[in-house]
Parts: C-alpha cells; structure tokens; sequence
C-alpha cells in the first residue's frame, strides 16, 4: 500500500515538474516572439508557445495544455495589458478548442491541427479587435492574418514534429 502511493507521488512530482518547465517554456517562448513583431506587419506573432501547448496536448491531456494556455494568457496581461490579454484569451481559447475537435474527433494530422489553431487563433484575435475598434473595416486584415496562420502553423507542426521524439525518450 505503501509502494502505491510512493508511485502515485513520484508521478505526481513528475508531473508538477514537467508542467513547470512547461510553462516557463511557454512564457519564455512568448516574451521572445516580442523582439520579431518589430519586424512583422503590426498584428502578426509568430505563435512560438503553440509548440509547447501542441506538445501538452499530445504528450500530457487536454487539462495541461488549457492549463498552459491559461497562465500564458495571464503572463499576457501582465506584461502587456488588458488589450492583448482579450485577444490571448480569445484567440488561445478558440484555437485550442479547435485542435482539441480535430485531435480528438477527426484524428488529424499534426500539420492540420497546428495550421487550423494558428488560422483560428488569428481569427478569435480579428473579432477581439472589431469589438475595440468598433469598426468592420478591420476584417480587411483577415487574408493577412490567414496567410501568417498557415504559415506560423506550418512552422509549429514541423518543429513538434522534430522535437517530440527527442523529448519522449528523455521522458522515459
């Protein structure tokens, strides 16, 4: 009895460990994206910490990876305020319950799911701002915005899929 609940607290500890290097990696990932937006049109990131909540998602459950999505949202409004905190948690949310459905509904590929969250995270991020500006003319960025999704999802799913395996086996 004893034996049990020592795995059962190994695993947990194991657990909370991972989930903090998780989210600091999240966190770190997204204060670095910072220094490329002064080179990308205004409004494009480049989605650097979807690699880590895409990993959660696949490695871990669903729980940890909304986990790291909510404390990267908090992380947002913290350092950048309440306007980029509604297009985090907007966007994050959107994202993530999409490649949620395709992870578990569709058994998607990879690349569908990343392309597919960055596309809607862009999207939740679009109506965020309609809502603060009150003007529909910010729909005119959609193509914009849907070109850097497919393309910051492509780059995600290619770097989960070269950087998964490597990590797995550290994990066992």
């Amino acid at each position: 009895n004893s034996w049990i609940r020592n795995m059962k607290m190994k695993n947990q500890t194991k657990y909370i460990a991972t989930m903090g290097l998780l989210v600091a990696l999240a966190l770190a990932l997204t204060t670095l994206e910072g220094i490329f937006t002064a080179v990308l049109p205004v409004g494009i990131r480049l989605g650097l910490a979807n690699v880590v909540v895409m990993f959660a998602l696949l490695a871990l459950d669903w729980k940890s990876a909304f986990t790291i999505i909510i404390l990267k949202v908090l992380f947002v409004f913290l350092t950048r305020g309440v306007t980029a905190f509604g297009m985090s948690l907007c966007g994050g949310i959107l994202a993530f319950v999409i490649m949620l459905i395709l992870y578990k509904k569709a058994n998607s590929s990879l690349v569908l799911m990343s392309i597919s969250g960055a596309v809607v995270h862009n999207l939740g991020q679009l109506i965020v701002t309609v809502f603060i500006t009150g003007s529909i003319n910010t729909l005119f960025y959609a193509p914009l915005l849907l070109i850097a999704g497919v393309a910051a999802g492509t780059c995600t799913a290619v770097v989960i899929k070269i950087v998964m395996p490597a990590i797995l086996k550290i994990q066992h």
